[in-house]
Parts: structure tokens; sequence; C-alpha cells
């Protein structure tokens, strides 16, 4: 019965992702470019860690913040790739996922009505989030020909008197971009001088490809104190299921949001944070395989596309997505995805399930085997050709 249901539950509404897949799933010989989770399975040396653990009885409770040995693994390899320098007792806790520490992080800092500005695309969660601890996310677009990456006069234009935050991801979902040192370094002065709080969602940070940079931004001079670093196993080592990430930030942060997660999960899986553990620490073989790969399918689907007619995409930098325009075929995103999986039987995503923005492109995930890619790529071009 609707009347006992929150307003908050009722204004959330399903992303243009699950959508999608809803109206794919009564279909047959559906191929999907739109999953946005690794295709591999977790490399076996991590699960069989998880195995080991539970054999040995590590199946009870942990410390609402997690092992401490597995934040200081944590707090070693941030320091060693990033140089975010931190104290693992005090300045890291382990979450229910890279989306725990986005809403522990957003509940233990945000008040009603204070205002985050959130790049435009970006990953729905990030503005459903916002809106769940009463904040009011505040979208600021990203422009493809500025790679899709945030500007810091763009961002400037946006801070009013209500604004607490930002939200920054970075490499991207959807577009695949990365930012420059540069460009946070710019994006770190507006940050100071308004005094704000930044929430860092660094999920894809070790898939970036060539020659790109991950920088994190709590590295730079003067940002610690003012930064959340989200990030998660899952995308790195293929561990969507296990839901292990975590959040670096300053004490009164992270005490406070340690205070929340005993109120919302205790602590996380024992067995999970063991399997994160041997992935953080063990052979690093998985990580530097899957992300050669993600490259070459992301040039197989670079490839393709120009060969389509009205469609183009600015080359992404990193992650396991393609954010192509489809503003030359004469229709929407949400018409282009439906056209392309009724007549071509491929799943995409509508840009507009990232935000206004978004319209005039689509997100295409990487996450699939080259011949399917090969396949997916030729149906959506004899939809276009049959136009």
């Amino acid at each position: 019965m609707k009347r006992f249901i929150s307003e908050k539950a009722m204004n959330l509404s399903q992303s243009e992702i699950r959508k999608m897949f809803n109206i794919a799933a009564a279909m047959e010989d559906v191929i999907s470019l739109g999953i946005g989770e690794p295709d591999f399975d977790t490399p076996p040396h991590v699960t069989e860690a998880a195995f080991k653990a539970a054999r040995e009885g590590a199946t009870h409770y942990t410390a609402n913040a997690g092992y401490l040995h597995v934040r200081t693994a944590i707090a070693e390899v941030a320091e060693r790739d990033y140089g975010i320098k931190c104290e693992p007792d005090k300045e890291v806790v382990i979450t229910a996922g890279a989306m725990g520490a986005l809403y522990l992080g957003m509940a233990a800092t945000l008040n009603p009505g204070d205002e985050v500005l959130v790049q435009d695309p970006a990953w729905p969660n990030h503005f459903s989030q916002i809106r769940l601890v009463g904040a009011v996310p505040v979208p600021v677009e990203v422009k493809e020909e500025n790679g899709f990456r945030l500007q810091a006069a763009d961002l400037e234009k946006h801070i009013s008197s209500k604004t607490r935050a930002i939200l920054i991801n970075t490499p991207n979902n959807p577009t695949g971009g990365v930012m420059t040192r540069e460009e946070l370094q710019a994006v770190a002065q507006v940050i100071k001088k308004y005094d704000l709080l930044v929430y860092s969602d660094e999920v894809y940070d070790r898939l970036v490809f060539g020659d790109t940079e991950h920088v994190s931004l709590a590295s730079l001079p003067g940002m610690a104190e003012r930064v959340i670093t989200i990030n998660s196993f899952s995308k790195t080592y293929a561990m969507t299921g296990w839901r292990v990430g975590y959040a670096i930030a300053n004490e009164d942060i992270i005490s406070s949001m340690v205070r929340l997660q005993e109120n919302v999960v205790a602590c996380v899986s024992s067995m999970g944070q063991h399997a994160a553990l041997a992935a953080a620490t063990g052979p690093q073989d998985f990580v530097h395989m899957a992300r050669e790969s993600y490259a070459k399918r992301t040039r197989l689907i670079l490839d393709a596309i120009r060969e389509i007619p009205g469609m183009s995409c600015a080359e992404p930098q990193g992650t396991i997505y393609l954010f192509p325009s489809i503003k030359d075929l004469g229709m929407s995103s949400a018409e282009a995805a439906h056209l392309f999986l009724t007549r071509g039987r491929v799943v995409t995503i509508p840009g507009t399930g990232f935000g206004k923005a978004g319209e005039g492109y689509l997100r295409l995930s990487c996450a699939n085997s080259e011949d399917k890619i090969i396949e997916a790529m030729e149906r959506i071009r004899r939809v276009v050709i049959d136009l």
C-alpha cells in the first residue's frame, strides 16, 4: 500500500540501465553492450583466500571499520600508488562496495537542502544517493570538446551559498574521460577558495589506457583533509559480487562513517575482506591482463563506429565504457537505444540515463567477448544503414 511508502523511496526512480535490461529480458538472441561490470571471473587466488579464511574460522563479525590489517594494506597501496598518506586505524573504513562508501560519506557530511555539484553526464546513482540523504544534486555539464572532463571555470559558475560539496568521478562512468593533473589542480583551487568538501569516486583508477595517468585528488597539496576518496575492488579485480569497497578521509569523517555503518550493515563480510586483502597484496597479473583486454575491445568498438554513418565517438582514456554521439542520426538517445534493441537485438544505454547532458549520446560497454562486440557493432551498422 503506497500510503506506507516514504517520500524518499517514492522519489527514487529506476535507472535507464535497468529499464533496458528489463526489455531485453523478454527477447532472444540479444547481445549486451550495456552491462557495467567486468565479464571476467574473480582471480582464483582471491577466491581461494576467502575459502581458506572461512575454513579457518573467519566467519564472525569484524570491527565496524573492518579488519585493521586489511585497512593497513589499503593504506599502503594508496600511498605507494597514488601518494595518499593516511593512518589505517583512523582514516580508512571498509564498506559494502563503493556504493556503501558513497552513501556513508554523504550521510556523514550532508544536511537536508545542501547542494552537491555533480558532473553531467554522471553515473545515475551519484544523483540518487545525493537525493537519498536529503541533499540537492546540481548538474555541471562536461562537454565532448573537453574530453568530457570537468573544467574548473564551469564548476565555479554553479557554486551558490548552499553548495556544500562536489562529487568528482575520474576515470568517468559513463564517458571514459580521465581528468589531467592540471585540471584537477585547477579544480582544487576552486574547492579551497569556497571551502568545499569533495567526494572523489575513483573505482576505475586502474583501468586507464596507454600513457594516461590517474591522479587522486587527495594527493594534491592541501586537499587530503577535504576529500573523501572512494574506491572498490569490484571493477579492478572483477569482484562486483563480493561487495567490498572503502573510503579514505580525515579522522572526523571516518569516525562518523563508522558509526553510521554500525547501524546499517555492522561490518563488511569477513570472508570478503580476506578476499580483498589477497587482491590488494597478491599478484597483479590479472589487472594488467584485464586492462589490455578492455583497451583492445574499446579499439574494436571505435573502429566499428567509424564505419557507421551518423555516429562518432571521442576516444575514452579509461574505464570499460564508450560514449558515442548519435546526434546526426536525427533521433533522441532513447529512440536510438530502443531502435538498436528492437531491430538489432543489441542493448545500449541512452545517454539521458546519465543526466540531461547525455542527450545525443549512448553508453556502450566493452565488457563482452571480442566476437560478441564485433557482431553487435555490425548489427548496429545494419540498422543504421536500413534507416
